[in-house]
């Protein structure tokens, strides 16, 4: 009978390394992917970028999002060694601040920018505006384009929302985890069968709970690299059950793959496997690297950390301002329009997060 590799789950003590510092290239790494995504979808609405540009180095973006999940659970751990006896509401309200408020200046931000262009009675005549916003609000939103069974779309169009659902849904899913399996030793497993499982349904009867709950896997295995950082214990042997698991997980959703007629890279079934690869890679990459320790990596990250305090806000804002804004008056001129874009994103972003981020959670304890 087989058995399940050795495995020993660190438990998130701040005593384990005195404090778990902050790690500067964590910061560079959110900075820079925030930064990428932002280029991909501008590039994406381009029409004057040269095609290896387009369709080569700027082509990405969905194994830059993949880097985001990856963030999120390392994070998520950090949270746990300095607050390791917090409860549920302040678990809840620590994330809800962060993701709604955000969130809801980015619906604001879209919803101007359509009114802008159709009239407000027309935006809201739509039929679709007012199922679509609460589907939104539930965080229930995804790219029906790309897989099935999706029955809400971003919000106006605003097409980086679809992240959120599975950002949200995750972190919800963790606390029951958290809560009863976290000291266990084979938790991992818990959650690679709790995702493959709903992979499994997925494939047969296409929803979005499914769906996000078939990536919780993706997201926890950031949280694993974690535990191994902080305890100063990273190694091929340590990492290999979350490496497996992860494999196992893209070997499943690869199968899906050789039953269409037709293989296109960006849509299901072959983009959840893309997904499943893409963290695999990063994986490795992130062992190798924190073996290495590269000084010339290192600093060649430490810059894009100035990205990081508006990264998140950066991500909402982009496609709206740069792609679904176009006001007669700098459609003229490139020249002038990309600036002028760029500069608004910027500083909206750096308005939202550094200004008024710290007075939301002020105000919502």
């Amino acid at each position: 009978m087989a058995t399940l590799p050795s495995y020993s789950a660190p438990t998130p003590t701040p005593s384990a390394s005195n404090s778990f510092k902050r790690v500067r290239e964590l910061d560079g790494i959110r900075g820079l992917t925030a930064a990428y995504v932002v280029f991909h979808n501008w590039a994406g609405s381009s029409t004057t970028l040269p095609i290896w540009l387009q369709k080569g180095l700027l082509s990405f973006g969905q194994e830059a999002v993949m880097v985001f999940f990856l963030l999120s659970g390392f994070v998520m751990y950090w949270s746990l060694v300095n607050r390791p006896k917090q409860n549920f509401y302040q678990y809840f309200i620590r994330r809800f601040r962060r993701i709604y408020f955000p969130f809801l200046c980015a619906i604001l931000l879209v919803f101007g920018i359509a009114v802008s262009k159709g009239g407000l009675m027309s935006t809201l005549g739509n039929p679709d505006f007012w199922p679509t916003l609460v589907g939104n609000l539930l965080m229930t939103q995804e790219l029906s384009i790309i897989k099935p069974g999706i029955h809400v779309e971003p919000f106006l169009g605003n097409l980086p929302f679809w992240t959120l659902t599975y950002e949200w849904w995750f972190y919800f899913l963790f606390f029951p985890v958290y809560c009863f399996f976290l000291k266990k030793p084979w938790r991992l497993y818990i959650v690679t069968l709790f995702s493959l499982t709903n992979f499994l349904i997925y494939t047969q009867t296409p929803n979005i709970v499914s769906l996000v709950c078939s990536y919780f896997i993706l997201w926890w295995s950031g949280l694993e690299l974690a535990t191994f950082v902080h305890r100063k214990s990273l190694s091929w042997k340590s990492l290999s059950p979350t490496l497996f698991s992860v494999a196992g997980m893209a070997m499943v959703t690869l199968i899906p793959v050789f039953f269409v007629e037709k293989i296109a890279l960006g849509y299901y079934p072959f983009v959840i496997f893309r997904h499943f690869f893409a963290v695999l890679i990063f994986l490795i990459i992130a062992k190798v690297w924190y073996g290495q320790r590269s000084r010339l990596i290192h600093h060649c990250l430490i810059p894009f950390g100035k990205i990081s305090p508006i990264s998140y806000a950066l991500y909402l804002f982009h496609y709206p301002i740069l792609v679904l804004w176009n006001p007669a008056i700098l459609s003229e001129n490139l020249w002038i329009s990309v600036p002028v874009k760029f500069i608004v994103l910027i500083s909206l972003s750096y308005l939202v997060e550094v200004y008024l981020q710290p007075k939301i959670n002020k105000v919502i304890r």
